[in-house]
């Protein structure tokens, strides 16, 4: 007996090492996903890795990670990857839900493609989680951002519209572009006038035209209310 124990021993640490890598890809600890995409987006990873042999898990989590999302991904990357069939073909995707932050990061083999530092890891961010994330649409955040990796790898279950459809039958909807970036309004100063809001009446059309693509906001104002900032 004594013997068959220490022959499982290690056996018994490989696995307890990998407990906690989910075995359909997701592992929704903060409940963002409704649970019909949930089950269609396990499908589309799990039809991705049968396809490819790559990867992906995605993870959610309630509270900040102690160390930061960023960490927390790199960290279950290199827990989880030994588990997969072909072990550097992995992607984690991570998300902070209580900060809303994303992180990608990926194995040896993907890791030029869409790994941390990428201008494709970089635009998933900005372009297609983040806006969403902004106005409340987190799981249409995360399933956009997760699609938006397959197709960086070139998934036939993303390119064949496979995934958008069996995502749609699920109930997924408002379509498959991202809520466009808000610009922010420039709080700079022109011309001395009013900080953030400028007066059309200092510019040309052409000129108004030009700041208000840039998000200043033009209103026209009387000479009796123009005062320069710079003057007592």
């Amino acid at each position: 007996m004594r013997g068959l124990l220490a022959f499982l021993t290690p056996f018994f640490f490989i696995f307890s090492a990998f407990a906690d890598a989910p075995e359909s890809g997701i592992l929704d600890r903060a409940q963002i996903l409704p649970l019909p995409i949930s089950k269609a987006l396990e499908r589309v990873l799990h039809e991705h890795r049968r396809a490819t042999q790559d990867t992906i898990f995605l993870i959610t989590e309630a509270k900040s990670p102690e160390n930061g999302i960023d960490a927390e991904a790199g960290a279950r990357l290199e827990e989880w990857r030994g588990s997969t069939p072909r072990p550097p073909n992995v992607v984690v995707i991570a998300v902070d839900a209580e900060e809303g932050n994303l992180a990608i990061r990926a194995g040896l083999g993907l890791d030029t493609t869409i790994g941390a530092g990428t201008d494709r890891a970089k635009e998933i961010r900005r372009v297609y989680f983040a806006p969403e994330w902004k106005v409340g649409n987190k799981h249409r955040a995360l399933v956009l951002s997760t699609l938006e990796v397959l197709r960086a790898l070139e998934s036939p279950v993303v390119l064949s519209g496979e995934a958008t459809d069996a995502l749609e039958r699920a109930g997924f909807s408002g379509g498959w572009t991202p809520e466009p970036i808000t610009a922010k309004t420039s709080t700079t100063w022109i011309r001395g006038l009013d900080s953030g809001t400028h007066h059309g009446e200092d510019f040309d059309d052409l000129d108004r035209f030009r700041l208000r693509l840039l998000g200043f906001r033009v209103r026209p104002i009387s000479d009796s209310r123009r005062r320069n900032p710079y003057d007592g």
